[in-house]
C-alpha cells in the first residue's frame, strides 16, 4: 500500500499508512465520481449549460483529509452552488484545455499548493470560529481546512457569476449523486454558502434529519466586514436572527430613517430573474436600468414586484455597496437582502402570495408611478411596517 507524505516535523519528512477505511472511503469516493463524470459525459439534452463551460468538465470535492476529518466531533460541509473555474471570454477550444486542468482545488489550498482567494480564507474563518466557538477572533489559518469536507452543487464548474437556470436544472439532474455524496461524507453540520444553496437543497436532496443545516452569505462578498460575517455565523449556529450592525454617522447619531422602495423585478427580461433574486437573498436590475440598485441604502427595505401580481416578497438591504456581475450576458448590479417575508420561498413561482395593486392602494393610502424599475413615492418606515404585516398575514392564509 502506497504511503501519504503529509507534512513535515524538524527536517524529516512526516508520513503516515492510510487506514483500510481510509483507503476504502477513498475508492466509494473515486467510483462515484467516476460514474458521475460519465453521465456528464454522456448526458443527452445539454442545451442548458450557457456559456462555453466544457459539458465533459468535471470538479472533484468531498472530505479534505479523510483522516482529520474523522477525528473532529463536530464534522463540517461547506456547500457552495459551483466554481469558478471558466472566463464567458474564454473560446470554447480554451475552454475544453482549461477543463484538463480541473482539480480539488480546495484541498490544494488546504495543504497550501495553491495561492488562497478571499473564498478559501473566508472558509477558514468559519472553520476556526465553529471549531473553537470563538467568533470574535479571525483567524484564517488555512490548515483548518484539512479539518473540513467541501462540496459544490454543480460539478462542471462555472464562471464569476452563476446562471440560475443552469444550477438548478444541474442540480434536479444530478441530485442522486448529490445526496449520495453527503450520504457518504456524513456531516453534522452543513453551511450553505449563499442562500440559494439552501433553497436547492430543501427541494430537491434528501438530508439526513440529523444533519443541522445553517445558511451564511457567500464567502466572496466583500460588503460584510469579517467581524459582521462572523457574526452572522454565530446568530446561524446558535439560531438567532442576524440583523446587520448599521454604520453610525460621523457625529456618532444613528443613520437616518429607513426608507421602502417597490422594486420590479423585471420578468420582460428574463423568467428566471424573481427566483435568482429570492433564492440568492439579492436585489436586481439588469443592462441600462442597473444603475437603479444605487437607490437603496443599508437597511432599506425592498419590496419585490411582479407586473400584473403585485409584491410577493419583502427583504432589508444589508450593504451600501451595490456588486456588478453578469446575468445572461447582460450586465447585472445587485446588492445582498435579508429576506423578511417570505421566511421559506416556495418552490414553484406560481405559490407566491402578492399584495395587489389595489390593495396596495388600499394600505399606504396613495397610488405609485408603476412605469419605472423603482415605483415613486417612496414608502416611509411606517408605510413599510403596514406592508411587511399584510404580507406576512397573506402567506399565513
Amino acid at each position: 500500500m502506497a504511503v501519504i507524505e503529509i507534512g513535515l516535523k524538524g527536517n524529516q519528512h512526516v508520513r503516515r499508512i492510510p487506514s483500510k477505511e481510509r483507503v476504502y472511503a477513498q475508492l466509494e469516493m473515486k467510483s462515484l465520481f467516476r460514474l458521475w463524470e460519465r453521465a456528464h459525459k454522456d448526458e443527452p439534452d445539454a442545451d442548458y449549460i450557457r456559456g462555453t463551460v466544457p459539458q465533459t468538465s468535471f470538479l472533484p470535492d468531498g472530505i479534505i483529509d479523510e483522516e482529520k476529518y474523522k477525528l473532529r466531533k463536530e464534522k463540517v460541509l461547506f456547500i457552495a452552488k459551483e466554481a469558478y473555474w471558466f472566463s464567458p471570454e474564454d473560446s470554447k477550444e480554451e475552454s475544453i484545455e482549461n477543463a484538463k486542468g480541473t482539480m480539488f482545488w480546495h484541498r490544494e489550498v488546504a495543504f497550501g499548493k495553491v495561492p488562497e482567494t478571499i473564498f478559501s480564507k473566508r472558509l477558514s474563518m468559519l472553520a476556526n470560529a465553529i471549531f473553537t466557538g470563538n467568533y470574535y477572533t479571525i483567524n484564517k489559518d488555512h490548515r483548518v481546512l484539512q479539518d473540513v469536507a467541501v462540496l459544490n452543487l454543480n460539478k462542471r464548474g462555472g464562471f464569476s457569476y452563476c446562471v440560475w437556470n443552469t444550477l438548478e436544472t444541474y442540480v434536479y439532474r444530478y441530485r442522486d449523486f448529490i445526496s449520495r455524496e453527503i450520504q457518504m461524507i456524513a456531516p453534522t453540520l452543513i453551511v450553505c454558502c449563499g442562500n440559494g444553496v439552501r433553497w436547492l437543497l430543501d427541494k430537491y436532496i434528501d438530508l439526513p434529519k440529523n444533519i443541522k443545516v445553517i445558511t451564511v452569505s457567500h464567502p466572496s462578498y466583500f460588503a460584510l466586514s469579517d467581524a459582521e460575517y462572523l457574526r452572522q455565523l454565530e446568530c446561524s449556529v446558535q439560531e438567532h436572527p442576524w440583523i446587520p450592525r448599521k454604520k453610525e454617522k460621523i457625529d456618532g447619531n444613528s443613520s437616518s430613517d429607513k426608507k421602502g422602495i417597490i422594486f420590479d423585478t423585471n420578468k420582460t427580461y428574463s423568467e428566471d430573474a424573481t427566483f435568482d433574486m429570492l433564492t440568492s437573498g439579492k436585489i436586481s436590475a439588469y443592462g441600462e436600468a442597473s444603475r437603479f440598485v444605487n437607490s437603496f441604502s443599508m437597511g432599506d427595505y425592498a419590496f419585490y414586484y411582479i407586473k400584473g401580481r403585485g409584491i410577493v416578497a419583502v427583504g432589508e438591504i444589508l450593504s451600501e455597496l451595490a456588486i456588478t456581475s453578469k446575468y445572461e450576458g447582460d450586465k447585472e448590479a445587485y446588492k445582498m437582502v435579508r429576506m423578511i417575508v417570505p421566511e421559506i420561498i416556495p418552490s414553484v413561482e406560481c405559490e407566491l402570495c402578492a399584495i395587489s395593486p389595489a390593495r396596495l392602494k388600499e394600505i399606504v393610502g396613495h397610488g405609485f408611478y408603476f412605469a419605472s424599475t423603482v415605483k415613486k413615492p417612496y414608502l416611509s418606515e411606517a408605510e413599510c411596517h403596514d406592508l411587511i404585516d399584510e404580507l406576512k398575514t397573506i402567506y399565513m392564509k
